[in-house]
């Protein structure tokens, strides 16, 4: 049951063009108690037992209750003009009466609540925002963000998945989702976080200079919502419910790989659910009506301000986060960009905008973290990073720490020149014999890589290619110059005249 007010609301909201499903919510009461109110041209059968049911008034001014809910809503005009306009209209009653019962309308409507729905064109604004969750990935709590990117007019979206709801992670989100729509819109509008707005004065903003870096790339407008108005990002705030209700709860991840693909599969799927607000399938409004006004992407990916570049040293390693990761030995001693993306990866990238080497990144610290691949190709360099060294001869010989702890110990002033020369055997000898030499040098007691190779030279053959196969003698031309020693004695006249 419901009161004449809040019937009143019913019929005035949805004069205005207010859904059934948005009259629920503003007055929260049921769908088909507003259906039925609707249908109904009284509201005989909706009167509450509440004490305070404004139509037991016996006050004059209740004949005119509809009257001030229109004007109250629609109109949005205060008490006074209110009673102003029920006095031009043949109210005898007197302010105090008014005032009161005016006061238990107002109670009843929650007009901040009220507001008009905004709709854009095809291409002209998506929304950004993003959700904290709690899930277990692989049996153990994490924290997760969602971040969701929206179109305004076809509500086709794109879910992300993060570890941490940093500047990287929020531009790798939009810029992923960019690439997701083929395209971007002209405005993109978000939240006031302060890794977007770092400051804001009434309509003035203060955006973070690499966020505005970012969209200028893409040349996309950006807009914040007004400050304590979610209703003005509403169409991505319903998302996030939707994605709880059907998504998180109850849902099993053994990772955040696993996590990350079923939450590309979710987005399918809401993708190509009838929506309700539009009465449209996201999809197929997106691919028939919206693809072709978004503006094209540029021809690169966008790049980042000095403090996301790194200098790879000549062992191809860069320092991240108190670690170290690889990159290809053609950009030794080069300067590389890197983005971490939603807290989980590394990826790292040339000065051109090339993606060159992606990363797991490390939990803990003083990790080297070693792509194999990254060295391959490369010849007789020497590596001078002590600690890629021991990691390198762990590799080769994971049961002989011991020797490795020694030959460091023994040698602590050059001890990444005794690793390098120990594991520069390997392009020589057989991985059996430098381990058999390595036991030795325990027996002995003796760590030196010159004693590696006195031992491999005593008891080993090296490997030798074939001169010709090093194209140094394969085409050298041969003729035959053997001839009889008395010829020598021709030369020079009558023989040899000192």
């Amino acid at each position: 049951m419901i009161s004449v007010d809040e019937y009143a609301s019913i019929k005035i909201l949805h004069k205005k063009g207010h859904s059934i499903k948005q009259i629920s919510k503003i007055l929260k009461v049921s769908r088909n108690t507003v259906r039925k109110a609707l249908r109904s041209d009284s509201f005989k059968g909706y009167i509450g037992d509440r004490k305070d049911n404004i139509l037991k008034s016996k006050s004059s001014v209740a004949v005119y209750h509809e009257k001030i809910l229109e004007m109250l809503i629609k109109d949005k005009f205060i008490g006074s003009r209110i009673f102003d306009e029920l006095c031009k209209i043949g109210y005898k009653g007197s302010k105090t009466s008014f005032y009161e019962y005016f006061a238990k309308v107002k109670g009843f409507v929650n007009i901040s609540k009220l507001c008009q729905r905004y709709e854009t064109d095809p291409g002209v604004m998506t929304q950004f925002d993003w959700s904290e969750y709690t899930v277990f990935l692989g049996g153990v709590l994490t924290k997760m963000f969602v971040f969701c990117t929206l179109s305004c007019y076809s509500r086709y979206r794109k879910y992300y998945a993060s570890l941490d709801a940093k500047l990287g992670s929020v531009i790798e989100a939009i810029e992923q989702s960019f690439i997701f729509f083929s395209g971007t819109t002209d405005k993109i509008l978000v939240d006031n976080a302060k890794v977007m707005v770092i400051k804001r004065v009434g309509p003035i903003i203060k955006w973070n200079p690499k966020f505005l870096e970012f969209v200028s790339f893409y040349n996309v407008e950006p807009k914040a919502c007004l400050p304590g108005k979610p209703q003005t990002k509403g169409k991505v705030e319903n998302p996030f419910f939707y994605l709880e209700q059907h998504f998180i709860k109850g849902g099993h991840f053994n990772s955040f790989e696993d996590f990350a693909k079923k939450l590309d599969g979710f987005t399918t799927k809401v993708n190509s659910k009838l929506h309700q607000g539009t009465g449209k399938v996201p999809l197929d409004c997106f691919i028939a009506e919206e693809k072709n006004s978004l503006k094209p992407l540029p021809g690169k990916m966008f790049i980042g301000s000095n403090e996301d570049f790194r200098n790879a040293n000549h062992d191809c390693l860069i320092s991240v986060g108190a670690n170290k990761y690889s990159v290809p030995y053609g950009y030794g001693g080069k300067q590389v960009w890197i983005r971490i993306v939603g807290g989980y990866l590394l990826k790292v990238y040339s000065q051109k905008a090339a993606l060159i080497a992606t990363h797991k990144l490390s939990p803990g610290k003083a990790a080297i973290i070693i792509n194999q691949a990254h060295y391959e190709g490369l010849k007789r360099k020497k590596v001078r990073d002590k600690d890629l060294l021991m990691k390198m001869f762990l590799n080769a010989f994971p049961a002989k720490k011991i020797f490795a702890d020694r030959l460091v110990a023994a040698n602590k002033m050059n001890a990444a020149y005794q690793l390098f020369r120990v594991l520069d055997t390997l392009k020589y000898y057989s991985k059996p014999e430098v381990e058999a030499a390595i036991c030795r040098c325990i027996e002995l007691n003796c760590y030196s890589a010159n004693i590696i190779m006195g031992i491999l030279r005593a008891d080993s053959c090296p490997k030798m290619e074939d001169a010709t196969s090093l194209g140094i003698t394969k085409d050298i031309p041969s003729i035959d110059i053997s001839r009889n020693l008395i010829e020598y004695n021709l030369i020079g006249g009558d023989g040899y005249d000192g």
